[in-house]
């Protein structure tokens, strides 16, 4: 039993932590569209936060790209053997666009 504590620790020594924030989500691009449009107002967030069409938003085309673009450093990772999300549509798409 010792041996195997002394493996599993000398394993997590080595494991590494990589966070990766989602890409670029329809709501992303809204916010940035309406903060152009009409100023950053608290106004302006209380709508963005509060619009239904962008609370589980997809990923946009730029943030499709940036998954392709970031994609190349992902595999150069070692080892990658759990990948966690939260179940937003935008951090499953981003997970899956990095790590299938």
């Amino acid at each position: 039993m010792k041996q195997q504590q002394t493996n599993t620790l000398e394993e997590l020594q080595k494991s590494q932590l990589i966070l990766v924030r989602h890409a670029q989500s329809t709501y992303n691009l809204a916010a940035i569209e309406r903060v152009e449009q009409a100023g950053n107002t608290p106004e302006l967030a209380h709508k963005c936060a509060t619009d239904l069409s962008l609370k589980d938003a997809e990923l946009s085309p730029l943030g499709q790209q940036q998954c392709a673009d970031a994609k190349e450093i992902v595999e150069a990772l070692p080892n990658i053997t759990t990948v966690f999300m939260s179940p937003l549509r935008r951090a499953i798409e981003t997970a899956w666009r990095l790590f299938s």
